[in-house]
């Protein structure tokens, strides 16, 4: 009688040890399952970058022109930006140039419009502009 009880116990644990693998190997394969949509749910990062990059390289050109069409010449220009968790962007535009400082602040407010207006603006892309001397 104690044979058989010991096979028992023996099978017991062998089922025991077998539902907690299985539970375990469900716990992984659902992690990896989570993980990959979580990659497929944003849209191509990689693409979104590269749009971004081009027209951020197309905007300096263009604030560079503006500035010098209002007389400020070899001014320095920092394009900045903050990206949240849902692919948002703001951007921040630094000039800097020792005129700006003898701008009223009526010149200083148009002149950082006119440069924000520039950048690429939509519902997930902010810009503005900061203008220091």
């Amino acid at each position: 009688m104690m044979k058989n009880n010991s096979l028992g116990k023996r099978e017991n644990v062998r089922i025991l040890v077998f539902g907690i693998s299985m539970v375990i190997i469900s716990f992984v394969i659902l992690f990896c399952v989570a993980v990959t949509v979580e990659g497929k749910d944003r849209p191509d990062a990689k693409a979104m970058a590269r749009f971004y990059s081009q027209k951020e390289a197309e905007w300096k050109p263009l604030i560079r022109t503006c500035l010098e069409e209002a007389g400020f010449h070899n001014a320095g220009i920092m394009i900045t930006h903050r990206e949240d968790g849902e692919g948002n962007r703001e951007y921040t535009i630094l000039v800097h140039h020792q005129r700006v400082g003898k701008l009223t602040e009526e010149e200083r407010t148009h002149l950082e419009g006119e440069i924000a207006a520039l950048a690429y603006q939509d519902d997930h892309c902010l810009a503005m502009a900061e203008l220091t001397d």
